[in-house]
Order: structure tokens, then sequence, then C-alpha cells
């Protein structure tokens, strides 16, 4: 924590998005609900984060997703970010958001991010 925010020290990027990854588990998603994920977001140079909703596996292909994968362009600004999704898979208790700092795009320089204010609401 700094300044009351999260701040993710990235030293390493990996070759692929989710990797590292920042990540929290044990959400309730019930089929045919709508959700909406909101949280603020910045980093200490431009830089893209993907963030994921769905079930980890314990095997190949590892996770499934409960909406598409949402890329957001960061800014060294701290702003608010949100997306929608319908939850149109089997009521799920221990769902999982993903925000993944790795590789997108080009984009895997070291660098700082910081998030504060993550909510995930049944609408």
């Amino acid at each position: 924590m700094e300044n009351g925010e999260l701040k993710v020290a990235i030293t390493q990027v990996g070759g692929a998005s989710y990797a590292p990854q920042l990540f929290q588990k044990g959400l309730l998603f019930e089929n045919g609900n709508s959700y909406t994920v909101e949280f603020d977001a910045r980093a200490d140079i431009p830089r893209k984060m993907i963030v994921n909703i769905g079930k980890e596996l314990s095997y190949d292909p590892w996770f499934i997703s409960f909406a598409p994968g949402q890329v957001f362009d960061l800014t060294t600004e701290m702003e608010r970010y949100s997306f929608s999704f319908d939850m149109s898979e089997a009521t799920y208790k221990d769902g999982k958001i993903v925000f993944e700092l790795g590789n997108i795009e080009g984009g895997n320089a070291a660098t700082n991010i910081y998030l504060d204010n993550v909510v995930v609401t049944k609408n």
C-alpha cells in the first residue's frame, strides 16, 4: 500500500498478458444477472491492462472467462474505469477477477501500477 492505493511494482514482465497478474477469488456470479466492474487505476508510464472475470481451472485451459477480457489504457493520472457484463454461465460461487499486467501489445516495460476502489456490483 502506498498513499491508500495498492501499488504493484512490476520489475519484470513475462511474454504473456497474464504474467504478472493480480487477482481476487471467491466472488459469487449468478446466472442471468448483470454485473458492473469498477476500479481506479494508473501507472508510472502509460500502458495497457486487461481485466478478466471468470473461473479458475486446475488444468488447461486454466481459466474460463465469463465475459470478454477488457483492455484499458492506463495513464499516469488516476482514472475511474468500468465495464458491465451479463452472466450467461451457470452460477459460480468462487469466481475470479484478474488484472493482467504482463506483455500487452508489446507493452513490457517495468513500471508501477496503482489500483484502488475495486468494486464488483450485481445490477
